[in-house]
């Protein structure tokens, strides 16, 4: 079983009010937590995710380390959350650029202009070179702060008070599943990477610096922030 701590969620309060931060610990049995990121290897290729993105959002890299070029189908790659299928096949289009002439009625060449027309027709399949990787952009999976029954959201600390609760594969709240198809000499390969949240913990802490991490040129805070209206202040605005 591979663990490892992701912070998502970090709730701040008013200055003379508390403020508490969210870690979640996501587990798997094929992907291993590397860098503050998980991983996946075969003997063709690597896939690198990034959960914590501020937007809630995941992110993920396929790495061919293999001396051929491969494919990744889309059509056949889907990402599974809490058994909610989220299609990959039509989220990748091809961009063509034309050099159009623009003419008056009476003929004559106005401008020579350049413009660039999406498709709009989703690629079936998405071409890896040998020695290079691709991006991904993933769905959302995380909207804010976990509430589930028996966590105390405010610990006080002061008293010794812990809010931590733990699960198994079969208890746990959250579960991802992405499944990739890859086509090396036209045979099929599929990635099936699994992860679960397998405990939650609220703590009352202060703001501390955060870890940031790039993966395909894109800046991640190891910790996912959230604004929340509720504070020991104002218990009023809480909106749970």
């Amino acid at each position: 079983m591979k663990r490892g701590l992701i912070v998502i969620a970090l709730l701040l309060g008013l200055t003379s009010c508390y403020s508490h931060r969210q870690f979640v610990t996501y587990s798997s049995d094929d992907v291993v937590l590397s860098d503050n990121s998980f991983a996946y290897q075969d003997e063709i290729v690597s896939v690198e995710y990034i959960l914590n993105r501020e937007d809630g959002t995941f992110i993920f890299a396929v790495l061919n380390h293999s001396n051929k070029d491969i494919y990744v189908d889309m059509t056949k790659s889907v990402f599974i959350c809490n058994n909610h299928v989220y299609d990959y096949g039509g989220r990748y289009s091809n961009n063509i650029e034309l050099d159009t002439l623009l003419y008056t009625r009476g003929g004559k060449t106005i401008s020579d202009v350049q413009v660039q027309i999406a498709t709009n027709v989703g690629l079936d399949k998405v071409l890896i070179p040998s020695g290079s990787y691709r991006c991904f952009e993933g769905f959302k999976i995380n909207n804010g702060e976990i509430i589930v029954d028996g966590l105390n959201r405010n610990p006080k600390t002061s008293k010794g008070e812990t809010a931590v609760v733990t699960f198994d594969y079969e208890t746990s709240p959250q579960h991802l599943q992405n499944r990739i198809t890859i086509i090396v000499d036209n045979e099929e390969h599929t990635i099936d990477n699994r992860l679960y949240i397998s405990s939650i913990e609220n703590i009352r802490i202060n703001v501390s610096d955060m870890y940031r991490y790039k993966l395909c040129n894109n800046e991640t805070m190891s910790t996912y922030i959230y604004s929340d209206p509720y504070t020991e202040c104002n218990p009023t605005n809480d909106r749970y």
